[in-house]
């Protein structure tokens, strides 16, 4: 399997320093895949907030339904764009090395480019409207 892209998708994506090529095994919901890289890591996608695909008790009672389908909706979208698609996976660490500000509940968190067409996921996300690029609170 050959990595080499067209210049203008590579002119997309991230340099591979701290990044590399992998596939996209499943998606978890609307903000969290399962990539095979060199082994299979749950990627927290940065800069991209979904609501929850199960009722979230921090939502009030009288939004949890509403909520709940719009972050099935989110995963259902993620799952049209990224489903056994070959992506380049950045993760953040710092200049020692260091990963451990880079993971959140067991997941590692990073940004996903479609080599494809070098779309940013979380990115394409916020743009169909289905992701925040901040947390609401």
């Amino acid at each position: 399997m050959s990595d080499e892209l067209p210049p203008e998708i590579e002119a997309k994506l991230p340099p591979l320093g701290w990044s590399a090529n992998g596939i996209v095994l499943r998606v978890g919901d609307g903000d969290t895949l399962r990539v095979r890289v060199f082994r299979d890591f749950e990627i927290r996608l940065l800069n991209c907030w979904c609501p929850e695909t199960k009722l979230d008790k921090r939502v009030p009672a009288a939004k949890r339904a509403e909520a709940k389908a719009a972050g099935i909706r989110a995963a259902l979208h993620l799952d049209e764009l990224a489903a056994n698609q070959r992506v380049r996976v950045r993760i953040l660490g710092s200049a020692d090395g260091d990963f451990r500000d880079s993971t959140s509940m067991k997941r590692v968190l990073g940004d996903v480019y479609l080599l494809r067409d070098g779309t940013n996921l979380a990115e394409a996300m916020v743009a169909a409207g289905h992701a925040t690029r901040e947390k609401i609170k």
